[in-house]
This record gives structure tokens, C-alpha cells and sequence, in this order.
């Protein structure tokens, strides 16, 4: 049975063009298992070699089997950049837009991200479309900046990333494998 999947990383991009391709290759594999997918990444992030140019708040490509969907957000040029920090917040605001574009219903969404934010945005989707959420916890924020004394745990970025790693963890896994969980309500 064909499934709609958004596979939503704000690092996501070609291999041509950034350093990480593994969102690229899942979603690909995906089109070619005869799912319609829509890879969603951030057009402006530090891991680019070469930035896209993205004349709408988002732009839609197709490349191989797939619609990669790019979302306009303020550049920068290093990993220590305020305006990072700033773009990790208004990802996952942009993605609530995602519908005015993409009239496909949707059955999954996959969230993977280091920075927890984006899943704020992908539960957001699932509960408009009544789709199943799969979050992919690929890092230990925040406990990473306060373990190594980066931040405080009383500093406001940090207590919001842990308020969204508690509700990340509410998600509870059901059947077997590590693709199959449903959200506490």
C-alpha cells in the first residue's frame, strides 16, 4: 500500500550539496519502495558547501522519486551563530505552513534531528493530519550543553530544549521495531 511520509531534518540535503546525505538516501529508498515522500529540510544551515537560492518562503524540487521541499530561513555561516539558535525556533514554526503547499494526506512523519525543537512542529502536523509520528532521537540535548558546562541548567534555550525532550520521551512505542510508535494523549 502506497504511503505519504514527510521525513522532516532541518540538515537534510543532497549529497552534492552538504555533507549529510542519510535523510536524502532514507527518502529515497522510500520512492523507490513506492511511497510518495517529501524530504523537508532547511534551505540555509551551516553544512552546506553550496546554498540553494529560495526565492518563496519554501521551494519545491523533484529529485530522485522524491519532492524535496526547502524552507527559507535566515543565514549564517557558523555552528556558534545566535542566528542557529534563532532558526532552531523558527523551524519548526515554518513547518505549520507545510499545508498550504502540499495538499497530499499524510500518513507518517519522521522527525530526526541533534536540536529536539523540530518534533514540536512534526506533533503539530501529526495531530492536523491524525498521522502516525516517528521522532528519531539522534542526540542527548540538552544534556549535552549542561553536562559539559556549556549552559546552566536555569538558562531559558535549556529549559525549553528539556521541556521538549519531556514530551518527546511521552511517546510511547507500540508493537515491535523501532518504526512503529503512537503518541500519548
Amino acid at each position: 500500500m502506497r504511503k505519504t511520509v514527510w521525513v522532516i531534518n532541518r540538515y537534510a540535503y543532497t549529497p552534492a550539496t552538504a555533507l549529510g546525505g542519510r535523510h536524502y538516501y532514507m527518502a529515497h529508498e522510500m520512492a523507490e519502495s513506492g511511497h510518495k515522500v517529501y524530504l523537508i529540510g532547511s534551505a540555509s544551515h551551516h553544512l552546506l558547501r553550496r546554498k540553494p537560492v529560495c526565492d518563496g518562503h519554501f521551494e519545491l524540487e523533484l529529485t530522485d522519486g522524491f519532492t524535496f521541499v526547502l524552507v527559507k530561513m535566515q543565514s549564517y555561516t557558523h555552528a556558534h551563530s545566535k542566528v542557529r539558535v534563532l532558526n532552531w525556533l523558527l523551524f519548526p514554526w515554518s513547518l505549520r505552513k507545510l499545508p498550504l503547499i502540499i495538499d497530499d494526506n499524510l500518513d507518517s512523519i519522521l522527525v530526526s534531528s541533534p536540536s529536539l525543537k523540530p518534533f514540536l512542529g512534526g506533533q503539530w502536523l501529526a495531530r492536523k493530519f491524525g498521522s502516525r509520528l516517528v521522532f528519531e532521537v539522534r542526540d542527548i540535548w540538552p544534556l549535552t550543553l549542561t553536562e559539559f558546562g556549556v549552559f546552566s541548567i536555569y538558562y531559558p534555550i535549556i529549559r525549553l530544549m528539556q521541556w521538549v525532550e519531556d514530551r518527546v520521551h511521552r511517546i510511547q512505542p507500540v508493537g515491535s521495531g523501532n518504526f512503529k510508535f503512537k503518541e500519548f494523549n
